[in-house]
């Protein structure tokens, strides 16, 4: 048998993909689009130094969220899709070893990703013949992307290889590596200049504390790379950096491919496993009295509104994330004082908020039906009386459930922010945000359980989900910033807020409505084509 044979065919197969051509074109074309948008807006005050300087930043850190996220959206279900279909076993019937099939999934999983980051280079290298970026920094940001890029493909196959569910897993993934990249070094912030730092007798040990909980960060070796290493207590930080990101790549496949030979095998549960199980059940649902008690009440109001909130924990996670961020201000405020009162600090916490619950509410959205499809429970549902009305109606009862109070939590805090300050700029940002926003949970839902519904994987249905209403809008009112700006009919900001107002409800008035007209008229037809195509 030749060296890693899976690994050659899936390259063969993956070579014959239209999706590995138009991969690179796109990945060009979005790159090309950042460029000239950038340095439109910049072209008319800014000297070339520092629109090259502004250009390779802003194409560095674009690259580094897309190698962050993509290992979630890849290699998270190589393996674990596998087992979901009972077809994992049957490749260790050969001779193959664990290696070989965790590396033949890395290879053809990840060859799309390779090639996307790959197309972004010649472009970021641009700003060398404009001046303020030396051939260096992009040698040293090239290897820091392609090093994190590593990671998180093997981050994904690490966490598909104990996995078996695809929102699992992909959630699993993308917390993984925020651990790594945001988790540790706010640990780090709060021991060396936060509540930790009494803790340490002299201040220096408290900053080689924080600089040690910085070095696994993926953006610790972009932030070095990028802006040097002024500050940093440890010397040559960034090749430190590297090497254990690259080693912690390896540990991840590594223990992939060791736990790959037994992790299609069903193995008997402990007595201990299943007490816990059955604890962690009952946290979950509750007891056979709270049960009958909790589906006799919602049943009573709709039966697909139970099936969709019979995890009573499902609430409490999402307010728990906005405990935790409630946490982390209220600890800026006893550090900072007053100055987390700022706008740039409502930005700064209210923001990553809302796209989080936004992102959440989509693999809800798309996972709902997308689970039932695959597993056939549509097929049995379809075969009965139900109406689809009441169907949907359902979903949107166990979606309201779980994220309009939080929703309407945060909006609520964006309008006290609103109302608090004095000042006619943050007015229409906010004012304008909290309008798209409302449109955006509903659209949201709608495009997510249409997707979910006629997507082959998960994956693919959050995709285009986040793309039609999320995505779009900012492209196309940062074309209309490129446009104005070279034609110099730049407008007021009140105009350009407005635009962006009129962009992003127009995307989610348009495919909300769309997706949901669908959904009622097509429901059953669609559902059925696709589970005859299974």
């Amino acid at each position: 048998m030749s060296f890693l044979p899976v690994v050659a065919r899936e390259l063969r197969v993956a070579a014959r993909h239209k999706a590995t051509w138009r991969t690179r074109f796109f990945a060009v074309a979005s790159a090309l689009v950042v460029f000239l948008w950038i340095f439109g807006t910049m072209s008319r005050w800014s000297q070339p130094h520092q629109i090259g300087e502004a250009l390779f930043h802003g194409m560095a850190w674009l690259a580094f969220v897309y190698v962050v996220i993509i290992g979630a959206f890849t290699t998270a279900d190589c393996i674990s899709e596998e087992k979901r279909e009972g077809t994992l076993g049957l490749l260790f019937l050969t001779s193959l070893k664990g290696y070989d099939v965790a590396l033949g999934k890395l290879a053809a999983t990840s060859l799309n990703a390779v090639y996307g980051l790959l197309a972004i280079f010649p472009i970021m290298a641009i700003p060398l013949l404009m001046g303020g970026v030396r051939g260096e920094d992009m040698a040293k940001v090239a290897l820091a992307l392609l090093n994190t890029l590593f990671l998180s493909l093997s981050a994904g196959l690490l966490v598909s290889a104990f996995g078996r569910e695809e929102r699992r897993v992909a959630g699993a993934t993308i917390g993984l590596m925020a651990l790594l990249t945001a988790g540790l070094p706010l640990l780090g912030v709060l021991l060396g200049e936060g509540v930790g730092k009494k803790w340490f007798a002299h201040e220096a040990d408290a900053e080689m504390v924080m600089a040690l909980l910085m070095l696994p960060s993926p953006g610790c070796a972009l932030v070095t790379a990028l802006y040097g290493q002024t500050g940093f207590p440890i010397p040559e930080a960034y090749w430190w950096s590297l090497a254990v990101d690259h080693l912690l790549a390896w540990l991840c496949l590594a223990v992939a491919c060791r736990h790959l030979r037994d992790a299609w095998k069903d193995k008997a549960a402990t007595p201990r496993a299943q007490r816990l199980a059955e604890r962690w059940k009952q946290w979950c649902y509750g007891d056979g009295a709270e049960r009958a008690r909790y589906r006799q009440r919602l049943m009573a109001v709709n039966a697909f509104y139970w099936l969709g909130a019979r995890d009573r924990l499902k609430p409490w996670f999402v307010w728990l994330f906005l405990g935790i961020v409630g946490g982390l201000w209220l600890w800026a405020f006893m550090e900072w004082g007053n100055d987390m009162l700022d706008t740039e600090a409502a930005v700064l916490f209210c923001y990553p908020a809302h796209i989080t619950l936004k992102l959440w509410l989509v693999g809800e959205a798309c996972g709902r039906l997308g689970r039932d499809r695959q597993s056939g429970a549509l097929e049995l549902i379809l075969a009965t009386p139900a109406r689809v009305d009441d169907l949907l109606r359902g979903q949107w009862q166990a979606l309201h459930r779980q994220f309009l109070a939080p929703m309407i939590l945060l909006l609520g805090v964006e309008l006290l922010y609103l109302f608090a300050k004095n000042d006619h700029e943050w007015h229409w940002i906010v004012g304008v945000y909290i309008a798209t926003s409302l449109l955006d949970y509903w659209a949201l839902g709608w495009v997510g359980l249409w997707c979910g519904l006629t997507a082959r994987k998960l994956s693919n249905a959050t995709r285009a989900t986040m793309a039609r209403v999320l995505v779009l809008p900012w492209l196309l009112w940062l074309g209309w910033v490129l446009l104005a700006t070279m034609s110099r009919t730049s407008g007021s900001f009140e105009m350009a807020m407005l635009l962006w107002g009129i962009f992003s409800a127009g995307a989610a008035v348009s495919f909300g409505m769309n997706a949901r007209t669908n959904l009622h008229e097509r429901f059953r037809e669609v559902a059925v084509a696709k589970l005859a195509d299974k």
